[in-house]
């Protein structure tokens, strides 16, 4: 994931960026073919780049045979939730321009293994790609055949195919007897990995190495192996942080300065609020337009759905649509980054990213109307948290799956150290291991994999890792859950730990060592001195930790947190009053040898 170093993301693509944003009606295009669970495609939007200012058309897209329109049996409705969810995330491969596909030698030991996701008797990578194509193509039925709009929107220059190009897609698609769903696309151009690297920065420096372990301890119910440890013992790794930072800065800050600099020419636009949005304006422009068409078209209801990036951008587009318009509209994302934080305001390295959206969207209440489906041991869909629900799959078999297996591999290392494999020295393998869990967990193909499978995603569409809000975290954000801006120096290896579980098995830094103690009374993880300093019962007893009991609180009770509040029970978080107790102790410790 070469995302943030400098050379790697094209963000001077970004450059050219010209509010504000023109609304266009384009060509009418046309379709011979219906797209996944019966769905046509009914309309094409992006929202790209000229020399003077940013365009937003939408091509609609009519039936080549108007009879096509006319129901037939079994096109009303869908049999089951479950068939909704999956015919969704067939939708988000439909919007792909084209198959990404790994190469011989990242495939080969997947394959040797057995553990392809076509199963264990594929017996070469040249094998899979067939089989992913023909897949792909399955999926959307041959619409690039069978309809002209994929080549028309790109001869439009519209950069649906352009991976080194910039600006937000999404395609609307229409089932009679259902609606029209909006599709906004994940992470594919250089424009689209510099708005990553805006919104998720300080969560990959702050927040990932915590996030890793409660998923691998709790919600996968996995051990935290001995190899684990060892890689998270690389807490101290300000060289690698640093960077992560230095790219992050060059490739988000350029993208943000470049609009920036494009909208001082603009004097009806406030270029501190461009630089906080990033693409948010455009996204919010392909917004409008879809809502007005389905109105104007009396096409009710509208669905919103996006995986990764665009499960983010559509859980967004829901929020918006709920506080300006006061309407509910239903939205099903995959792995989708949650937006909890990132919208509320997340101060990247100290306040350089502060990407506040509060003006559009209440990221401080629960929105009941958005459902996110991420695997238990995705890396990326459980970044942030999410503003609605979130129904985690691949509990049943975590302890047996290819995943875990291949995963392992990945677990213990920091949010930085992931995301600078591959670019900073010897660091081709840990790289390699981040693909390979992406490649079960995360890519399209295995969530198409997954969602497949009955044990995984229920009738009801419910999952066998269960269902449950994931939020709302309030504004005050007593238990520090989102980003605090101080890059570098935040984790100290105790207090960023989510639960007893994950906290009973961690340590300070390196540099100090101390065993870390979790504290029922503030569900907070510190070291021992932090701990003695607070007063809490941290369960240290003649030198052992009491064992955790079954279904204590973590983090994540909010109940507990304000209980927790109101008790006043004290809230240490920072890495310098831990260094400076474990640093007391120490000193305490190595007096008695020195005299």
């Amino acid at each position: 994931m070469r995302l943030f170093l400098a050379g790697v993301c094209a963000a001077a693509a970004s450059a050219g960026l010209t509010p504000p944003v023109r609304s266009a009606q384009g060509r009418r295009l046309t379709s011979g073919k219906s797209v996944a669970g019966s769905f046509e495609l009914g309309a094409v939007h992006a929202v790209h780049l000229k020399a003077d200012e940013a365009v937003h058309v939408r091509h609609e897209v009519v039936p080549r045979d108007p009879s096509s329109r006319r129901l037939t049996p079994g096109d009303i409705a869908f049999g089951t939730r479950r068939d909704v969810v999956r015919s969704f995330m067939a939708l988000n491969v439909a919007i792909l321009p084209d198959v990404y596909s790994w190469s011989e030698e990242f495939l080969e030991p997947i394959i040797q293994a057995g553990d392809s996701l076509y199963g264990p008797n594929i017996a070469s990578p040249e094998e899979e790609l067939r089989i992913e194509l023909e897949l792909y193509n399955g999926i959307i039925q041959d619409l690039e055949e069978a309809s002209d709009e994929y080549g028309d929107v790109h001869a439009l220059g519209l950069d649906v195919r352009a991976s080194e190009g910039s600006g937000v897609h999404a395609m609307e698609f229409y089932k009679e007897g259902f609606g029209t769903v909006v599709v906004f696309r994940g992470s594919y151009s250089g424009g689209d990995y510099d708005q990553f690297a805006v919104w998720t920065s300080d969560w990959i420096m702050t927040r990932m190495a915590a996030q890793l372990k409660y998923q691998w301890i709790n919600r996968a119910g996995l051990e935290w192996t001995d190899e684990m440890a060892a890689r998270e013992d690389m807490h101290v790794d300000v060289l690698v942080r640093a960077a992560f930072s230095a790219g992050a800065w060059m490739n988000g800050g350029a993208f943000l300065d470049g609009m920036v600099n494009a909208s001082v020419a603009h004097e009806e636009l406030d270029a501190a609020e461009v630089a906080r949005t990033g693409y948010w304006e455009l996204t919010k422009t392909i917004a409008d337009s879809v809502r007005e068409s389905v109105s104007a078209n009396a096409r009710t209801p509208l669905y919103i759905t996006g995986h990764s990036q665009g499960g983010a951008r559509a859980s967004l587009v829901s929020m918006y649509f709920e506080k300006r318009y006061n309407e509910s509209i239903e939205t099903i994302t995959f792995s989708g980054i949650g937006t909890s934080c990132l919208s509320r305001g997340s101060s990247g390295f100290g306040g350089t990213y502060h990407t506040d959206l509060t003006a559009d969207v209440d990221p401080f209440i629960h929105h009941p109307q958005i459902t996110d489906y991420s695997h238990v041991l995705d890396a990326l869909g459980f970044m942030d948290y999410d503003a609605g629900s979130h129904c985690t799959f691949g509990t049943s078999d975590a302890q047996t799956s290819a995943a875990a297996r291949w995963c392992a591999n990945m677990f213990g290392y920091s949010g930085a150290h992931l995301f600078t494999a591959g670019s900073l020295p010897n660091t081709g393998t840990i790289e390699t291991s981040f693909e390979r869990c992406r490649y079960f967990t995360h890519v399209w193909q295995g969530m198409i994999h997954a969602l497949a499978n009955d044990n995984y995603l229920f009738e009801d569409g419910t999952t066998d890792g269960g269902c449950s809000p994931a939020g709302p975290i309030s504004r005050e954000d007593p238990q520090s859950l989102c980003n605090t801006g101080s890059g570098l120096w935040e984790v100290d290896g105790c207090n960023d730990q989510l639960s007893c579980e994950t906290c009973s098995v961690s340590s300070t830094a390196d540099l100090v060592g101390f065993q870390c103690f979790w504290c029922a009374s503030s569900l907070s993880c510190h070291a021992r001195g932090i701990t003695w300093l607070s007063g809490c019962d941290s369960g240290y007893i003649g030198g052992n930790t009491t064992q955790c009991e079954a279904g204590a609180a973590d983090r994540f009770d909010f109940d507990g947190i304000d209980a927790a509040i109101l008790s006043g029970a004290p809230q240490w978080a920072s890495l310098g009053g831990a260094v400076v107790v474990a640093g007391a102790l120490l000193l305490a410790q190595l007096l008695p040898a020195a005299l």
